[in-house]
């Protein structure tokens, strides 16, 4: 929501939901705090058809007419000059306040996005960026009080690999559900033998993972030529590498969540239905082994 308006924001999640998208996911950073507003204003009339998610821990920065000002020059500058868009969002990641555990802040913070949302529940609540030693016995027990009374259905971790690892190891309780990365060329899921058993919600499956493989399939016309009969797909197209990616993370978690975003109406409705990506199968099971041997194999050419 950085990059558009609140009008704009609510029209795309109707139209997901439209195509048949029933998990919304958000957080209080989100759209520099603005995201689970745009998502209750979607919600209305509809809240018990969706399931939702939102995360603490994180807040936006402080709403004022300075940062109006700011996003508006953002997204202006981002609109003309897309490479930009690394910069400002740089330049929003000092403005937010990360490692906000404590009791006080966890249950100002749920309040906010219950009012935000205009809802009274939410159907999963993550520790976003969480590590090991935020998560206390107090705020588990706070957690277990808003499942308790209805508030959170269940809670869990929306964290990096690595300190996904160390909550499994030392407070398994913490992470029933666990949110993380994970991409055709960074297969994090699999790698953690631990989320066995435990809800997986999965985000970042195109990412910057699509830049390295058509650059490296680009890199020259044979590679390319040889690359697309081997997927028996064209490798050297964007939108043809992403929608197997996606449907490589629709694989690689089937009994999860796959997230995703866009702001373009035909994409959205193209992602919905890779929900069931079996058609792709074959192809997409042919890219895989070759990002697998040729860019992440130990053995694989320097010359990505």
């Amino acid at each position: 929501m950085a990059r558009m308006g609140k009008k704009e924001s609510v029209h795309l999640l109707e139209q997901a939901f439209d195509a048949g998208i029933t998990h919304f996911d958000a957080a209080r950073l989100y759209g520099y705090g603005e995201a689970e507003g745009a998502l209750g204003s979607f919600l209305a009339g509809r809240r018990d058809q969706v399931t939702v998610t939102t995360k603490l821990g994180i807040d936006p920065p402080r709403r004022s007419r300075g940062l109006d000002l700011a996003k508006a020059a953002a997204r202006r500058a981002v609109a003309v000059a897309p490479a930009l868009r690394k910069a400002a969002r740089s330049q929003a990641g000092r403005m937010v306040q990360g490692g906000r555990f404590g009791v006080d802040a966890a249950r100002s913070s749920l309040e906010t996005s219950l009012r935000e949302l205009g809802t009274d529940r939410v159907d999963l609540l993550l520790l976003h960026e969480c590590a090991v030693a935020d998560i206390t016995d107090e705020l588990m027990d706070l957690l277990r009080g808003w499942v308790a009374d209805g508030r959170v259905g269940a809670f869990g971790i929306a964290t990096s690999p690595d300190e996904t690892r160390a909550v499994l190891a030392t407070r398994p309780d913490a992470a029933e559900t666990v949110q993380l990365a994970n991409g055709i060329t960074a297969r994090h899921v699999e790698s953690i033998p631990e989320l066995t058993g435990r809800a997986v919600i999965t985000h970042s499956a195109v990412g910057e993972g699509i830049e390295r493989i058509h650059r490296h399939v680009t890199r020259s016309a044979q590679r390319a030529a040889e690359w697309t009969d081997a997927v028996g797909a064209d490798c050297s197209d964007r939108r043809v590498l992403g929608e197997l990616m996606l449907a490589w993370s629709v694989l690689a978690n089937p009994e999860g969540v796959v997230l995703f975003s866009s702001r373009k109406s035909r994409r959205i409705r193209a992602n919905a239905g890779l929900s069931a990506p079996d058609s792709r199968r074959d192809k997409v099971e042919a890219l895989a082994a070759l990002v697998r041997v040729e860019l992440l194999s130990p053995k694989a050419p320097g010359v990505t």
